[in-house]
């Protein structure tokens, strides 16, 4: 429905505090060029919330538009960066990679999150 962060704020401007959750998309967050750094903190700004995280790497380079996910630490995201994101959400996972090798990506965050 939205891309950017500003579409985001925008959206969430007419939608107001309907009950609506927030997934968080590592790999669609990266494809729209916004910065994983602070993107977090920037979206609780926003919508007050995140309810859940959608952890994944990116095959494809930041600002891309393209949403092709990737095994995480095998893609163009920093792992620490995906982990540092998960961390500062404190919302439930999914681990949206392929089949092979989802048991590792589940396995990294675990031990990178204590959890």
């Amino acid at each position: 429905m939205a891309r950017r962060f500003d579409t985001i704020a925008r959206l969430w401007d007419v939608i107001g505090d309907t009950g609506i959750g927030f997934c968080l998309d590592t790999c669609h967050t990266w494809a729209a060029g916004e910065a994983l750094t602070d993107a977090v903190d920037r979206i609780k700004a926003i919508t007050g919330r995140i309810d859940l995280v959608h952890c994944n790497d990116s095959r494809d380079e930041a600002g891309s538009g393209r949403d092709r996910h990737a095994n995480l630490g095998s893609g163009q995201i920093d792992p620490d960066l995906l982990v540092a994101a998960v961390k500062a959400a404190g919302a439930p996972v999914i681990c949206e990679t392929a089949d092979q090798g989802r048991k590792d990506d589940i396995a990294f965050l675990r031990e990178r999150t204590g959890s």
